[in-house]
Parts: C-alpha cells; structure tokens; sequence
C-alpha cells in the first residue's frame, strides 16, 4: 500500500506539471490578462469541456491560486446556467474536508458565469485505475469512506449527488502530506430545495447521471431520487476499485437497467483471494434493486466498511509483536521466579548457617535490637 501511494505521490507531480505546462495560444494570452469580478486574475487555462472551462487563477485578495471554473457565455444550453448555480449553491454549503470547497460564484456582464473552488493537487480515480488497475482492499474501502463522509454532510443538507463516479472522486493532497478523497462535481445533483421561480431543476422523466454507476431508479428518469441513489452508486464504485470491472454492463441504458434489476453481482471475492465474503455482501447490499433494501444512509455504510478499512497485515504484524512480546513477558517472568527461588534458597541456607553459629536468641531480644538508639 505505501509503494501504492508513493507511485500516486510521483504520478500527482507528474500530472500537475503537465497540466501547468500546457501551450500558450492567443486565446490564452489574452484569457490570462483578464480579471474576474475584480480580484481573480486568470494565469492559465487548466481543463475544458463542451460547457466551461477551469483555469488556474490568482485570488488577490486573499494571496492564493484558486480554480475558476467558467461557463462559457456562447453555451445558449438550455439550463445550463441554472445547473451551473445550483451546482454552486449546492457545494458553497458543504465544508466536510471530503468535499471540494467553493468560494464563491457569480456572472460577469459579458453573461458569463463563475465558480470559485480549492485547487487541489492529485488525481481522479478514473485516472488511478487505468494506470495502477484494482487497488488493495483497504485501500479502496478507504476512499469510499471518505467519500461517505463528505456525502453523509450533502444528505443532510438535501443535497443527493447523482453523478458519483471515479472521475468525480479525487484524490488530492491534505494537509498533513498524505492523500484523502474529495468529493467534486456536484453538477448534477439534485436539491431538496424550492427554486426561485418554483420549478425543479430536474424533472420527471429526465435521466441524470452516468450509465454503470446510475442507480436502477434513476436510469428510469424518476423525480423522486434519495441518497440511497448514492449508496448505490458507492456500491458500483468500490465493486470497480476492487475488481478493475463495473458490477452490471449493458450496451443500452435499457439493457443495463435489466441487468442491475434481475442479475446479482459476481462476488469479487471469486475474482481474488484477499476479499472477504463479508466485504462482497456489503457490496451486494448497496446494490440492491429496491433502494428501501439498501443501508438506511451512507453512515451505516460507512460503519459496515469499517472492519475492513484496517490494513490487515498491519494488523497481523501488530498482533505477531504483541505475542513475541507476551512470550517475552513469560520467560523473564520464568527467570524471575527461577532467581527469586534460587535467592530464597540461598538465603535459607545462609540463615541455617548463621543459626548453627550464632546463640539462639528470644522474640523480647530480637525485638529490643531492632528499637532505634
């Protein structure tokens, strides 16, 4: 596991000085002389997709890099605005250390619109699994809980996330060197809140989400998602992460809905040794049909992980140095006794001798030498 995590260390400065390295254009020359809402100062571009772009960028007033992500103004998606502020709206009330954390948001009068997030330094899962393959036991069983835990915070504050998915799980650095998983992209979850003018930002009917990792009530386009949607998805995450393979395929959203509501998962603990059976029906749970026949919320997952969230050889390891010590515990407590048996003789001896020798004395007498002068 430590071998593991050195290789992700180097892979974390390896991506991060490809990233920041990327060619300058005339686009991003003039991108990087541009302020954002008076204080961020764009450097250079970082990612873009078909809807926005994120670029490293310089918060001046408080002396720090930040990611600024932007949608930009020509996207006349319909919704896209208003996904994008709830995505900022849903991720600026969470501040669980598994949860990325946004800043701030706002739009610019050219009609663009901006997010202000943490830069974090690592890599997505996505990323890790093509490179490393399936990950140690207590390895994946972590970053799942740590992706519960900021999830577990989202849930009570009505927010579900609906996309979770390798690449929406980032392992970043923290601040004490390692490396723990943050949660991202809360672009489309769902809110348990009233919008301004009185709509859903999701409707009946509408599938959201990534097939493979879709729970079967949403691939069918329900309104009426919980966070049971998201042990579901928790479920398919840590059955890849172990098995380098999703749980269902279908080359259709139809054919995989099938698939997750009439087949069961093949137990990884078939597919390698060290899984044990108790892990597979932890899996077996999140990935019910039903979500009333999953984990009440991500907690009680998190607790069901918990047994096998410790390195076990470590554990071994552990409990091998607590017999050798125990073992030596018992031989010095054998030489102990040994020695305390061989004084006592001695001074036995000692004393029979010092009786043949020595007149015999009363209790009064011996009693009187030891009064002090």
């Amino acid at each position: 596991m430590l071998a593991l995590l050195a290789q992700c260390s180097q892979r974390v400065r390896t991506v991060m000085a490809a990233t920041l390295s990327l060619p300058t254009t005339s686009s991003s020359r003039t991108e990087k002389r541009k302020l954002i809402a008076g204080r961020y100062r764009i450097e250079r571009l970082l990612a873009k997709g078909g809807m926005a772009r994120v670029y490293l960028a310089r918060d001046l007033e408080r002396c720090e890099r930040v990611a600024l992500k932007i949608v930009r103004p020509d996207k006349k998606v319909p919704g896209l605005i208003q996904r994008f502020m709830a995505e900022a709206r849903a991720a600026m009330k969470l501040t669980n250390e598994h949860v990325v954390r946004v800043f701030d948001v706002g739009s610019e009068r050219d009609g663009s619109h901006y997010m202000v997030m943490e830069l974090l330094e690592g890599t997505d899962l996505l990323d890790l699994l093509a490179e490393r393959g399936r990950l140690p036991v207590e390895l994946a069983v972590k970053y799942v809980r740590e992706a519960a835990a900021g999830l577990a915070e989202a849930h009570d504050k009505g927010i579900v996330h609906r996309d979770l998915k390798p690449k929406n799980l980032f392992l970043a650095r923290d601040a004490h060197g390692g490396f723990s998983i943050k949660v991202i992209d809360f672009g489309v979850s769902k809110l348990d809140i009233p919008l301004k003018d009185g709509g859903r930002l999701t409707e009946p009917g509408i599938t959201v989400g990534s097939p493979g990792y879709m729970s079967p009530e949403q691939m069918r386009g329900i309104a009426n998602i919980t966070p049971r949607s998201d042990i579901w998805a928790l479920g398919a995450l840590l059955f890849e992460l172990l098995s380098g393979m999703r749980p269902f395929e279908g080359e259709s959203l139809e054919a995989l809905h099938k698939a997750a509501t009439t087949e069961k998962p093949l137990p990884i603990a078939s597919l390698r040794e060290d899984v044990p059976d108790e892990l597979d029906l932890v899996i077996a749970k999140c990935l019910r049909p039903e979500p009333k026949d999953r984990f009440e919320d991500v907690t009680e997952l998190a607790e069901a992980l918990a047994p096998f969230a410790v390195d076990r050889r470590i554990e071994r390891a552990h409990a091998a140095a607590i017999e050798e010590d125990e073992s030596r515990v018992q031989k010095l407590a054998r030489h102990r006794t040994r020695f305390v048996i061989g004084v006592t003789l001695l001074a036995v001896a000692l004393a029979s001798i010092n009786i043949w020798k020595t007149p015999s004395i009363t209790e009064p007498e011996v009693a009187k030498e030891a009064e002090p002068n």
